[in-house]
């Protein structure tokens, strides 16, 4: 009875131990993923579970960064930060200003760009995804941001767009890559050990891409039903005026 007990003690600390795996795991997750991930363990376990709560919050100053931080704030679907952890968000748009205007060369920015046009586009950003309904709030909720900032927020936000689309493309783990040595077995198996290596790799490429082009048309069938969807909401917004 009590080794049930104990089991069962342990399978309910682990579940989302192991949602959180998963997620981050993912080939699509993101570094905003992994904030909010944190971020719902350690509300989850405060002022309930101390010694999980203590070692969910090691591990997130271990791995805590500004990227994730600008990350979480350029997610859409967190209306400019919401939710952040205890001073994160003063902390995260202060850091985010400083790095654009540090790294405007890097970013492909006007060299002459000034602090106020950074905190202008800052909060506007905020005030579009703060302040939105129909089907731009929509858009928001059902697309993954990679998607939102290749179409909509391109165009908006140039500045912020130079920043977002190199955080979203951060992977979060390296399960994605390891991924490529099961592919390696499951081609190169005892059946077939006589493949030679360079055959091997021809097929391992062709597996993989055949999986990426497949990721990319999903991604540019959210791109083109976004914007049929925002253009649609704007003929109706346009008539009504």
């Amino acid at each position: 009875d009590n080794f049930w007990a104990s089991a069962m003690i342990a399978e309910q600390k682990l579940a989302p131990i192991t949602e959180v795996i998963g997620i981050v795991e993912s080939n699509s997750a993101s570094l905003a993923e992994v904030y909010k991930c944190f971020v719902k363990l350690l509300n989850l376990w405060k002022d309930v579970d101390e010694e999980c709560y203590e070692l969910a919050f090691s591990r997130w100053q271990f791995i805590h960064t500004e990227s994730m931080g600008f990350a979480y704030f350029l997610e859409p679907n967190t209306c400019g930060g919401m939710n952040m952890y205890g001073n994160d968000k003063d902390d995260t748009l202060h850091q985010l200003k400083l790095y654009i205007l540090n790294h405007n060369e890097v970013l492909s920015l006007d060299a002459n760009l000034d602090a106020e046009a950074v905190v202008s586009e800052i909060s506007s950003f905020i005030d579009c995804v703060v302040n939105v309904t129909g089907v731009a709030k929509e858009n928001i909720i059902n697309y993954p941001g990679k998607v939102w900032w290749n179409t909509i927020g391109k165009e908006k936000f140039p500045i912020l767009f130079k920043v977002a689309s190199r955080l979203f493309a951060i992977p979060t783990s390296s399960a994605a890559s390891e991924r490529i040595w099961s592919v390696y077995d499951f081609i190169h198996t005892k059946r077939r050990n006589r493949l030679n290596t360079d055959k091997v790799d021809k097929l391992v490429s062709l597996y993989a891409n055949a999986s990426i082009e497949a990721l990319l048309k999903k991604e540019a069938d959210f791109a083109r039903i976004m914007m049929e969807e925002s253009l649609s909401d704007s003929d109706e917004s346009s008539s009504r005026g």
